[in-house]
């Protein structure tokens, strides 16, 4: 049986101009006088032209979405490797999926800095004022119910600054809506950023075994394993959550007698590290949870599957839910140039 992997690769961040047909030179002086967003600034612009108002504000949202939300357009490279034997030849496949953000995305924060109607069109430039978090959060929310906290929530860096501003647990959960993440709190939604979204990965060492990589850190092109040691026999499942939220069976549930290694030293398989080139770092979440019968991970795709170009596969806020139930561990695991 051979293992189908897809790895989490570094996100590209795609610039897409939503400007329409219009030529600048038809619109006012003003129009992309100022540059849309600064890396150094808390604050995004956003452009739009069209023959409503309406279209030209959700142009001018998008773009400002584009840029926030570094995490929703993204490319992927679905890779196998197999080492070659008698059998066999070594093979690679490559699949590209696409996703794109919608103006259903709700930003908090952003006002009409110019509107102008000429020559028949609609010119629009919003801003968007990306706000600490908790700040926004002790904003929007004055009379806070303090309570009880999903507890892999709880232990993430997230989520500690979030409690250090309001000196109390406040019961948020993670969601997944119109192709975003947001940290959500009864009726409140507040939408996470590219580097927010990294703040909820955290590593977790289980009472009942030892989950280990074979390197901490890895470069483009590595390959690695997982070793796991038990108290108890039992099974082992391996889940890999990439750096936008989307969770693969990595390994289906294998028998565990004290000690095991995915993929064994006897197999023909191996995991290889990748990004894609000319893109930031990554970072992965590897999660590995212990059970005494082997577990239905149906819910959750594997990484060959096709339904990773849609939002099916975008399934962390319901591991996070899971794992009250279950006995697990966790790795951060990098993967630069």
């Amino acid at each position: 049986m051979q293992y189908k992997i897809l790895f989490s690769l570094a996100t590209v961040l795609l610039f897409v101009s939503c400007a329409n047909q219009a030529k600048v030179s038809q619109g006012p002086s003003w129009y992309h006088s100022q540059i849309p967003q600064s890396q150094s600034s808390s604050k995004y612009l956003g452009y739009g032209d069209a023959k409503t108002l309406f279209e030209a504000k959700s142009i001018a949202k998008e773009e400002i979405a584009q840029s926030l939300l570094s995490h929703v357009e993204s490319s992927f490279v679905s890779k196998t490797e197999v080492q070659k034997s008698k059998r066999e030849e070594n093979y690679n496949t490559q699949t590209q999926h696409n996703l794109k953000v919608t103006t259903k995305i709700d930003l908090q924060n952003l006002s009409v800095l110019k509107q102008e109607y000429a020559n028949g069109r609609y010119f629009v430039l919003l801003e968007y004022e990306n706000l600490d978090l908790a700040y926004r959060i002790k904003k929007s929310i004055p009379e806070i119910a303090c309570g009880d906290v999903n507890e892999y929530i709880k232990s993430t860096p997230l989520y500690k600054s979030i409690r250090s501003a309001l000196s109390c647990d406040i019961n948020l959960k993670l969601q997944r809506k119109n192709s975003a993440w947001y940290l959500g709190y009864k009726e409140k939604e507040f939408l996470l950023n590219g580097s927010e979204f990294e703040k909820l990965y955290v590593p977790r060492q289980s009472k009942l075994f030892d989950f280990k990589i074979s390197k901490s850190v890895l470069k483009d092109g590595d390959s690695f394993y997982f070793r796991v040691e038990s108290k108890k026999e039992g099974y082992i499942t391996l889940l890999d959550v990439y750096e936008n939220g989307i969770v693969t069976v990595l390994s289906e549930s294998q028998k565990i007698v004290k000690s095991l290694q995915i993929p064994s030293k006897e197999s023909d398989n191996y995991f290889e590290a990748a990004i894609v080139e000319n893109s930031h770092d990554s970072s992965d979440l590897y999660v590995a949870v212990f059970s005494q019968k082997p577990l239905d991970m149906s819910r959750f795709s594997y990484a060959d599957d096709e339904v990773l170009s849609s939002e099916v596969a975008y399934k962390f806020d319901e591991l996070i839910n899971m794992f009250s139930s279950l006995e697990y561990a966790t790795l951060v695991v990098h993967i630069g140039k």
